[in-house]
């Protein structure tokens, strides 16, 4: 191609020289260059040279080197006259071809040409996927759990304990195609971060390499895995293989949303489950954990149940139910039932089997099903064992967040003026006002009857006198944990509209409005905004599952029967003076009120019950009085008046008579979970060193400070308490009896995880005093299953009660 051209060229230049010539004329540089565009001569060089542009850079031809065409040449300036005689004649063009040969390219500089850039492409790509997810961890150093690590902030941090192989994962929520996992190493100790395979997947039991950080890490690393290809993934796994910590500042996921959850996204995962019984230590929770290498089990027994729990009322699609891989079998004749309520359940499905092992079976609900609880029942005196259950659908309507929550709720109101009570604060007009008296901190008080989230307090302030409202403080939470939203200095003006917003929104079911001084307080309506959460009492169990107590048992119609959401079944005490049902909700709650339901049969015994309710069992205060005699099967409605603080709920009839019921269900707000208030060793198994008469150690932990236990007199008597698990012990809390206080001294109390590595968690010198509450706090809190309290003298050990809290 190369020699063609240069042949062409060569040619033109050779007619064009020929011609000039006979006109007696040389080319200058000007005419050469028009003569052959796109090459460049150079003209300072003995010989003349084109540049012609090939494949791998510039080559210098030599294309004459007859003629000596540089700057020193000796060219005419003009041409030279004609003869005057002679008729101007043009000379003749050199002949051109009509498709000249293209002039090679010149190099090319860009310095003038505009280049158009492509347009990036969207990486699914700027939205953190991860950013607030749930998070799963192999295990948790401190209080460093999986949420630091999607929360956005690279300057906390998620940590693990030193163990093999620790990993994060990280559940999306909805299946998602990922593009790419940035993770931002910790600022300390980053070296740690080494031999790291990050997963993707759209199951744990199906997860893919996503790819590999070999490391070691830096301190605030940014690391960028690319999922080649992209991947489809719901969960995502970052797993160190080596014994080691794992701690990351931050986790972020990007691509593009996949299938949207109500196709992908299980609504049972993680749930609170309900079995009929069960074997060994092979609970319910095992069936919603999205393994299907573990599974639930029951023992032998009639048409044996599943139970799940999904939180709030969902559209169900379908079931899938994920057998185990061994006795497959015996999972056949199995109805699947959805219901808003245990007691409304309605068919879904019918699987008819035989089961094999690991079988996938999957249930559609015809044209889907409204409902909260999920039940799957063998009919058949057999054993209910499966490997994973999952539930699809869609979640309920959400609500939106333009409506008052306020409108129409109960008030309440440190005082009152005249008939200007808190409800006119609360109907949506602000002609009329709510006004305290004259008092220190006047206050108004909203019950949402609901747990909400709330983003913003509006405030209409009356139209006369508008200045009286200044100093305020509004208040969000539940009950006694109201947390500060905002403040308003004031002076207000009348008819003014004030708006609080609480940063970043706040949950509760409480408003509170205080003015800080000695004045008076009067609105003329309060209105509150935010999205509606979870419905209080009017969904929510709070007795389902927990503990019960009775003052007697007939036959094995135990307490659980009448906390097991099933009105068909019943609690059954014997013929005694006053018996009692006791429930413990396992947390201290608002309740607002208790329903029984009555038995079925005898349903008349049930009447002049008393039903109380108490933070402890010696703190128990009526809620409720129920006369009677009850009907069969009567549903009975208790309304604690405003709302009552309790963990434990007392039903107690005053007869000697029999106490029976089909089911008891608590409704109202939770409040503080338990681990600082449970009690761990209620119930418990107890040892002593010696037994005085009947007073044995189980009346220390029965929760009554009015009985006790007692040893006899001798040197060291101690008395053991078998939590029956390693549990934290943060403090041990002792009553001394009532008598012979004095008794009590010099005593020594231990924590262990065996009877063999008991360690001294406190000391008490003594004497004690009657009826002394005594607490004692293991420094930095201690790991232990036993509880030793032994006296260092010869004497007699004789204590009321005995708490322990702790995680």
């Amino acid at each position: 191609m190369l020699v063609d051209w240069l042949s062409v060229l060569f040619g033109a230049l050779c007619v064009y020289l020929q011609t000039s010539i006979s006109d007696g004329a040389l080319p200058n540089k000007r005419q050469m260059d028009q003569l052959i565009k796109g090459v460049k001569w150079n003209w300072e060089h003995q010989k003349t040279y084109a540049v012609v542009k090939s494949g791998s850079g510039y080559i210098d031809v030599d294309v004459v080197s007859k003629y000596r065409l540089d700057g020193r040449s000796k060219l005419p300036t003009t041409k030279p006259p004609r003869p005057p005689t002679k008729k101007t004649v043009k000379p003749p063009r050199p002949p051109t071809n009509k498709n000249p040969p293209k002039p090679p390219p010149r190099p090319t500089t860009n310095k003038n040409k505009k280049i158009n850039p492509r347009p990036p492409t969207q990486v699914g790509g700027s939205k953190n996927l991860a950013l607030g997810k749930k998070t799963y961890m192999s295990s948790v150093y401190g209080r460093f759990g999986g949420q630091y690590c999607v929360n956005g902030n690279t300057k906390d941090f998620c940590h693990s304990r030193y163990q093999s192989n620790p990993w994060l994962r990280i559940d999306l929520g909805a299946v998602y195609n990922v593009d790419k996992v940035v993770i931002y190493n910790r600022k300390g100790q980053g070296g740690r971060f080494r031999n790291a395979f990050i997963h993707v997947g759209v199951s744990l039991n199906r997860l893919r390499k996503c790819g590999y950080f070999r490391g070691p890490g830096r301190n605030g690393q940014k690391i960028t895995i690319k999922c080649p290809g992209g991947m489809k993934g719901r969960f995502i796994q970052i797993q160190v293989r080596a014994k080691t910590f794992l701690h990351l500042d931050d986790v972020q996921v990007f691509g593009n949303p996949g299938a949207k959850v109500g196709g992908s996204k299980n609504l049972a995962l993680g749930k609170k489950t309900y079995m009929s019984s069960v074997y060994g230590s092979f609970g319910g929770h095992y069936c919603v954990n999205g393994n299907t290498k573990d599974f639930c089990h029951t023992r032998t027994q009639r048409n044996p149940w599943l139970r799940i729990d999904l939180g709030a009322v969902n559209n169900v699609d379908k079931v899938v139910i994920y057998n185990r891989n061994d006795r497959g079998g015996r999972f056949r004749n199995a109805f699947i039932h959805v219901g808003v309520s245990i007691n409304r359940l309605r068919k879904c499905g019918y699987f008819r089997g035989p089961g094999k092992n690991s079988q996938k079976i999957t249930i559609k609900c015809p044209g889907g099903m409204k409902g909260r609880f999920i039940q799957i029942q063998a009919r058949a005196n057999t054993i209910l064992q499966l490997a994973d259950v999952q539930v699809f659908g869609n979640p309920g309507a959400k609500v939106g967040g333009s409506k008052n929550l306020a409108l129409g709720k109960k008030t309440y109101m440190s005082s009152v003026y005249g008939s200007f009570r808190g409800h006119y604060c609360v109907n949506g007009n602000t002609k009329d006002f709510c006004h305290t008296r004259t008092q220190r901190n006047p206050w108004l008080r909203i019950d949402l009857g609901a747990v909400n989230n709330v983003d913003k307090v509006v405030i209409y302030n009356r139209n006369v006198q508008g200045g009286r409202f200044r100093n305020a403080f509004i208040h969000v939470g539940v009950i006694n944990r109201l947390r500060k939203c905002g403040y308003f200095r004031g002076p207000g003006k009348n008819s003014q509209k004030i708006t609080i917003k609480c940063p970043g929104g706040m949950k509760g079911r409480f408003i509170q409005i205080q003015a800080r001084a000695n004045t008076i307080l009067q609105l003329a309506e309060v209105q509150v905004f935010g999205n509606p959460g979870a419905k209080v009492g009017g969904s929510k169990n709070l007795a389902l599952g927990k503990k019960t107590y009775m003052s007697s048992v007939y036959g094995s119609f135990r307490g659980h029967y009448c906390v097991n959401g099933n009105t068909k079944d019943f609690c059954h005490t014997r013929t005694q003076r006053n018996p009692w049902l006791r429930i413990d909700l396992g947390a201290v709650n608002n309740v607002d009120k208790v329903v029984i339901y009555n038995r079925n049969v005898q349903g008349g015994r049930f009447r002049n019950a008393f039903i109380h309710v108490g933070v402890s069992i010696n703190r128990l205060r009526k809620c409720g009085y129920f006369r009677g005699p009850g009907k069969n099967s009567q549903k009975i409605t208790i309304k604690c008046p405003g709302g009552m603080k309790g963990r434990f709920i007392q039903i107690q009839a005053r007869a000697n008579t029999i106490l029976q019921l089909a089911d008891v269900q608590v409704f109202g707000n939770p409040g503080a979970k338990v681990g600082g208030s449970k009690n761990l060793a209620l119930g418990k198994k107890t040892y002593m060193s010696s037994v005085y008469g009947s007073f044995r150690g189980h009346y220390c932990v029965n929760g009554n400070t009015k009985d006790f236990f007692h040893t006899r007199t001798q040197r060291n008597p101690w008395l053991r308490i078998d939590l029956g698990a390693v549990n934290n012990v943060d403090k041990v809390v002792i009553y001394n009896r009532n008598v012979q206080g004095g008794r009590f001294r010099n005593a020594f109390i231990h924590v262990g995880v065996s009877i063999n590595r008991l360690r001294k968690c406190g000391y008490f010198r003594g004497p004690g005093k009657n009826s002394q509450k005594i607490t004692i706090k293991c420094p930095g809190g201690m790991k232990g299953r036993f509880i030793q309290i032994q006296a260092r003298a010869k004497t007699i050990l004789q204590l009321a009660d005995v708490q322990v809290f702790g995680g």
